[in-house]
């Protein structure tokens, strides 16, 4: 399970500046709400358990259907049909077998490590659809695995808000692909990488390069094994480091798991990380959930369910 950290390297950081400006105007109007437990498992029409006070409007995709179980799909970044890479992008589903069509359904976008190879992205994202599958069919949630486009297997981040296509734009074409086949709850789209599928998460967190792929597209984010040092905050210093916590707004929920002997990824990194989100309007146990474990840098089988536990209360609001 575990993967070399390997990621493309960003250039041009003076562009990201402008882009984490008007990311944060944006995102003045939206607002995180925590929702009954009961939204936790969505097996019945009335998940909520009628509970008094319930407030929450969902925004269901209304898909066309679908049914349960793993399937894969290959579609192309809308205006690069023609691209070698980004007009033939495959992705890995798994849909529970409780789904009900007629019940906007939660969506958990997982991000494999560096793969060594654009074959090696294949068999990282069916890994990672499949590790994610159990607790997918507890709770009653679908699973998504895109595959990163870097001759390496690593995944290609934007250099800034006019730096297309990249990875971001493969994301959102997988939803959007997603969304129209199935029926999805639209504020209740979740976000989970490893190593370098959370370093990414991290940066599509707190960095605005993309102008819908950013910190309110998502209800809330995991991480295993992942830090801004490799690519949010690469080349800043740490004061335009602590700026990108700071400005973010809403501070969308965050759970962090990190192996304390992980030797590709030291804890220290994810330490600081820490101390960052907890200074910066983040409240440990509320909406960061700081997750150390005796290992190394890998994912323990536990994990899935514990970050689904966390966030699973967390709906996006625009």
């Amino acid at each position: 399970m575990s993967a070399t950290v390997s990621i493309a390297m960003r250039l041009g950081r003076g562009i990201a500046v402008a882009g984490l400006c008007c990311g944060t105007l944006s995102a003045l109007a939206a607002q995180v709400q925590r929702l009954p437990r009961a939204r936790c498992t969505t097996f019945t029409l009335f998940a909520s358990g009628f509970e008094e006070g319930e407030t929450f409007v969902g925004n269901a995709s209304a898909g066309s259907g679908g049914s349960g179980g793993d399937s894969s799909r290959i579609i192309a970044v809308p205006g690069f049909a023609s691209d070698p890479i980004y007009g033939n992008k495959t992705y890995y589903l798994h849909v529970p077998a409780s789904y009900n069509s007629t019940v906007a359904t939660p969506l958990v976008m997982v991000l494999h490590g560096a793969a060594g190879s654009p074959v090696g992205t294949l068999t990282q994202a069916q890994s990672m659809r499949s590790f994610w599958s159990a607790a997918s069919n507890a709770n009653g949630f679908i699973v998504v695995a895109p595959t990163a486009s870097g001759g390496l297997g690593g995944w290609i981040a934007p250099a800034s808000p006019l730096d297309v296509p990249s990875d971001y734009d493969v994301m959102l074409a997988v939803v959007a692909d997603v969304e129209a086949r199935y029926n999805i709850e639209r504020q209740r789209r979740y976000l989970w990488g490893f190593s370098a599928g959370g370093h990414v998460t991290l940066d599509i967190l707190l960095n605005h390069f993309s102008t819908t792929l950013d910190g309110d597209f998502f209800a809330g984010f995991g991480v295993n094994a992942g830090v801004t040092a490799q690519l949010a905050c690469s080349g800043l210093s740490g004061a335009a480091c602590n700026a990108l916590f700071a400005n973010l707004l809403p501070k969308t929920p965050v759970d962090v798991h990190h192996g304390s002997s992980d030797g590709t990824v030291p804890i220290a990194f994810a330490q600081a990380d820490r101390t960052r989100f907890v200074s910066n309007g983040w409240s440990e146990g509320e909406t960061y959930f700081w997750q150390p474990f005796s290992g190394g840098h890998t994912v323990l089988a536990t994990h899935p369910a514990e970050t689904w536990n966390h966030l699973c209360e967390f709906a996006m609001l625009p």
